[in-house]
């Protein structure tokens, strides 16, 4: 018996061809970088950016575990740079940290390279962080920053000078 394969065979074996030798220049094309893609990442040891996030996690997998940490670019100190804030897990009654957990807030050294500020400022936190938001709710020119945790949420008065104030008790 011979094989005769129809035109629907020879068309199917042709595109297929077809197919499969387009495809690694289509595959080089997507995997090679964008060469004007204007960002590179830089070490930890370069930028002095030190802080690393720790998902607070518990066996029970509560609600609160599920979300993200949130990060904050603002420019605090009102330099004309953006400075960085980043929310972390803390203690809180389903997660108890040792040694403690801290947000962190870097001020931008103009030069690429950043520095820890997040003690002198007062905005450490300490709890069960969740987001961030930025906003000058006082008119005063200066952000404040609204941290959002699971429990307490915390909103640091911006002082002017470097140092924030938690105002969240404070009543208007």
């Amino acid at each position: 018996m011979i094989f005769r394969p129809s035109r629907r065979d020879v068309l199917r074996a042709l595109a297929g061809s077809l197919l499969y030798a387009g495809f690694p220049r289509v595959a080089g094309a997507v995997s090679q970088p964008d060469q004007s893609y204007p960002f590179v990442e830089v070490p930890s040891a370069e930028s002095g950016i030190s802080w690393v996030h720790t998902a607070g996690k518990s066996a029970e997998h509560y609600l609160p575990e599920t979300t993200g940490a949130g990060c904050a670019f603002l420019d605090f100190d009102n330099d004309g740079w953006m400075d960085i804030y980043l929310v972390n897990s803390g203690k809180c009654d389903f997660f108890n940290p040792n040694p403690p957990l801290h947000n962190a807030l870097y001020r931008n050294n103009r030069d690429g390279t950043f520095t820890d500020v997040t003690a002198k400022a007062g905005v450490g936190g300490g709890g069960y962080g969740q987001g961030v938001a930025v906003g000058d709710y006082d008119g005063d020119g200066f952000p404040a920053i609204y941290v959002t945790q699971y429990g307490r949420n915390i909103l640091y008065h911006n002082n002017g000078d470097g140092t924030f104030t938690d105002v969240t008790e404070k009543r208007v």
